[in-house]
């Protein structure tokens, strides 16, 4: 498994709210291939090949200052996915 992507699966265990680490080299290249990278309370983007699976997950309904709950995007800036927060 390449070191990359065990750094990535070490930062996904280590972060209580998920995963928030790039995982694969996809990209994007409009803002439509971005997704939250976390099910609650996200505060970065992934490309959609690295969503998370949030079936089944219950979250909070407030919005929480520095996530995209209210008012965020996942934006495309230089092949990379990023959080627009409001």
């Amino acid at each position: 498994m390449p070191s990359r992507l065990l750094l990535a699966m070490s930062v996904c265990v280590a972060l209580a709210g998920g995963c928030a680490a790039r995982t694969t080299d996809a990209g994007c290249r409009t803002d439509a291939d971005c997704v939250k990278a976390t099910c609650c309370h996200p505060t970065a983007c992934v490309p959609k090949a690295d969503a998370p699976t949030c079936d089944g997950m219950a979250c909070t309904l407030d919005c929480r200052p520095g996530t995209l709950d209210c008012g965020g995007a996942c934006v495309c800036t230089d092949g990379h996915c990023d959080a627009r927060l409001p």
